[in-house]
Formats: C-alpha cells, sequence, structure tokens
C-alpha cells in the first residue's frame, strides 16, 4: 500500500513537471507539427493536435490527482463572461474580436494562449517541479530559437502574420526577443544558484541572440531581473550586516562598465556584421534607441480615453479607438489598458491588489517560490512599455505564483 502510494507521488510529480514543460515548448511543439504536416500536405496551421499533445498529461494529471484548481476556473470563466457581456453591449467589437491574429480567440480564449499558463503553474504542487520544468525547457527552448534566429539570418527575413494572418516579411521579429527572453532569465537563475558553466553558456547565447534578433524592449526585463536579484541580497544581508557580495556585484558591474564603453565600437561593429538586420544594434547606430515610436501618442489618447469614459470599455476595448494608430490597438502599458477595460474604480483596485501582493509576497526572500517569482515578474516588466496583458502569459504567470507562494 504504501509503496503504491509513493509510485502515485512520483507519477503525479513526473507529470507536473511534464505539463508545465510541453506548456512552455508549445513553439517548438507547433513547428515539429507544422514540418510534419508539410510533408503530408497538411495544412501546416492546424495547432489541434499540438494543443491535444500539451493537454493530455494535465488530463491525466488532474484525474490521477482528482484535483483542479478552481481559482483557474473561475478566471477563466470571467474572462469568457467578460468577452460574451462587452460583445453583448458593444457589438461594433466584433471587427477588432474576430480579427484572424490579435482576435479574441487567437490572442486571449485559445487554449495555449498566457492566460492558460496560470493552469499550469497552480497544478503544480513542488516548487522543484517548476524549477525542473523550467530548467529542462530552457535548454531545449534557446537551442530551438538559436536555429529560428539562424535561418532567419540565412533567408535575409523574418517570417511573420499581419493582423489580418497573412503571411509578410520583416526585417525583424518584434516579439522574438521577447520570447528569448524568458529562457535567458531562467538560464541567468540557474547559473546564479548553481555557477555551473553550462548555464553561464546558456545565458550568454540567449543575450547574444536577443541582441542579434530582439527589440529593445527584453533590455528592460533584463535590468528589472538583475535589480530585483540585488534588492533580494540586500534584503537577505539586511539583518547580518554582509554586503560584501553586494559590492563585489557592484565592483564587477562598473568593471564590465568600463569594459563595454572603451570597446564598444568594437563589439558593435563585430555585432551589426553578423546580423545588419538588427531593430537594436541598428537603432543603437543611429542614435534613435531612445525614441518613443509613437508610445506618447497612443498613451495620450489611452488617457484620453479614460477621462471620457471612467467607467471602462470592456474587454479589449482600447481596440475601436488605438487601432487607428497602431494595428494591434492595445495601448502599449499595463495599468492604462487594466484602467480602458475595467474603469477606474475596478481596474484601480485591482491594479493595487496586484502591485500590493507582488511587494508582500517580494519582501518574503525565503519562500521557495521567489526566484521564479523574479523570473515572472523580469519577464512581463515589459508591459510597462509594450505589449497586452491579455496575451502576454508572464502577467498571468505572476498571479499564480503568487498563489502557490501564499501556500508554500
Amino acid at each position: 500500500m504504501n509503496r503504491k502510494k509513493i509510485l502515485n507521488v512520483n507519477y503525479n510529480i513526473n507529470l507536473e513537471t511534464l505539463c508545465l514543460f510541453l506548456f512552455l515548448c508549445y513553439p517548438l511543439i507547433k513547428h515539429i507539427f507544422a514540418y510534419v504536416f508539410h510533408i503530408l500536405n497538411l495544412d501546416t496551421q492546424m495547432e489541434v493536435f499540438p494543443i491535444l499533445l500539451v493537454y493530455i498529461p494535465v488530463f491525466v494529471l488532474i484525474k490521477k490527482s482528482r484535483k483542479i484548481p478552481m481559482d483557474f476556473i473561475a478566471i477563466l470563466f470571467f474572462v469568457i463572461m467578460f468577452y460574451l457581456i462587452t460583445r453583448l453591449i458593444h457589438p461594433e467589437y466584433g471587427f477588432w474580436y474576430d480579427r484572424k491574429y490579435y482576435g479574441a480567440w487567437e490572442y486571449v480564449i485559445k487554449p495555449i494562449n498566457g492566460i492558460y499558463i496560470y493552469l499550469f503553474i497552480r497544478l503544480i504542487t513542488n516548487v522543484e517541479n517548476a524549477e525542473k520544468a523550467l530548467k529542462i525547457s530552457s535548454y531545449i527552448m534557446l537551442i530551438y530559437y538559436l536555429y529560428v534566429l539562424l535561418d532567419a539570418m540565412k533567408r535575409g527575413y523574418w517570417v511573420n502574420f499581419d493582423y489580418k494572418g497573412n503571411i509578410i516579411h520583416l526585417d525583424y521579429d518584434l516579439t522574438f526577443g521577447y520570447n528569448v527572453l524568458f529562457f535567458f532569465l531562467i538560464s541567468c537563475s540557474q547559473f546564479l544558484k548553481n555557477k555551473k558553466n553550462i548555464d553561464f553558456i546558456y545565458s550568454f547565447l540567449g543575450l547574444t541572440m536577443i541582441i542579434l534578433g530582439g527589440s529593445r524592449g527584453p533590455l528592460l526585463g533584463i535590468f528589472v531581473y538583475f535589480l530585483l536579484n540585488i534588492i533580494t541580497k540586500i534584503i537577505k544581508d539586511k539583518n547580518s550586516k554582509n554586503y560584501i557580495n553586494i559590492l563585489k556585484i557592484f565592483i564587477f558591474g562598473l568593471i564590465g562598465l568600463l569594459f563595454l564603453y572603451l570597446s564598444w565600437d568594437n563589439i558593435l561593429n563585430f555585432l551589426i556584421k553578423m546580423n545588419p538586420a538588427s531593430r537594436t544594434l541598428n537603432m543603437i547606430i543611429n542614435g534613435n534607441i531612445a525614441d518613443d515610436n509613437g508610445r506618447n501618442l497612443i498613451w495620450k489618447a489611452a488617457i484620453d480615453m479614460i477621462r471620457e469614459n471612467p467607467f471602462g470599455y470592456g474587454m479589449m476595448g482600447s481596440r475601436p479607438v488605438l487601432y487607428y494608430l497602431n494595428d494591434v490597438g492595445h495601448p502599449h502599458q499595463l495599468f492604462l489598458e487594466i484602467l480602458i477595460d475595467f474603469g477606474v474604480f475596478f481596474g484601480g483596485f485591482f491594479i493595487f491588489a496586484f502591485l500590493y501582493n507582488i511587494y508582500k509576497e517580494f519582501n518574503r526572500v525565503d519562500n521557495e517560490w521567489h526566484d521564479i517569482l523574479i523570473i515572472f515578474i523580469a519577464r512581463a516588466s515589459h508591459l510597462l512599455i509594450s505589449g497586452t496583458f491579455w496575451h502576454v502569459f508572464a502577467f498571468w504567470g505572476i498571479l499564480a505564483v503568487l498563489k502557490n507562494a501564499k501556500k508554500s
């Protein structure tokens, strides 16, 4: 009886790791299925089978443990009802909801979008299972994204989709750097924790890919990640007054910045030769790395929307207005989007609760979920200047990690 119980526990633990691992590796899984479908002359955009592959272990785990996170069911129910009610009240939103690429199904409700990572994290009962899934997925996905980058550099352009779902060719891919960022942060976390050469190599690989193939946005996530780690170190050492390690980090940081300053031109020329189409490098060379790319105009329009209707516009309510300023139609700012969708009262309350819980859990530096929380916060930080919380998985990941952290 005891042996059977132990086997069941191990079985569940393995499934927990497998579920999160498959979710994080979905881009690779989808790519493999698309390649196979291409060989078989089938529709390469068909996602039923890769999604099923991700969810079969979830169904088995839920059946085996006889538990399903009811908070996830509540969130999913709320999102769907919010969508249906908004659509009923605002039928004019139909065009933006039904868009093939940025629409409600493709960007929010489809079972592989950002909101669903909440389920995969809440299914984890042991933080070690989450860490294992993150670690293994980072090793695999960084190699996969290296292949994607090299393929784009060889081809001379990136393949992407416009807001109508049409295939287009671009000089750069805005999402590439953000996709790499999450797995880069995992490798950094592993290196800081275990000091293994393999993790340093993967960290260096991730950073190089972000610079060569990504936009400037992921640089904010990198800055936030290391800043939060320094703050964590300060909090931990507050009682013992042991600031030697912090001083070492500061000194090595200064040395690194000095080296970067002295070698900047040579490094920049070398990198631009590797990928002349790099958006970040070209913005640095052209001196417009700090340009807002129209953000101020978008943010001003978003603020005007809030002033005109402080009660909120409903789910994805910014699209009908901001669409005429950018194709995606969202404000490129987390808090503005929340206030537009939910209104000043409910949106303001959620923002306060969200930030308060992050602050509260972050200060519990000895909590076993602390390192993972930092990774998700850093990955989600770009929502301050870009993206939409409805789609970005790191936002929903923060909510799930906060929930797990409270129970640990």
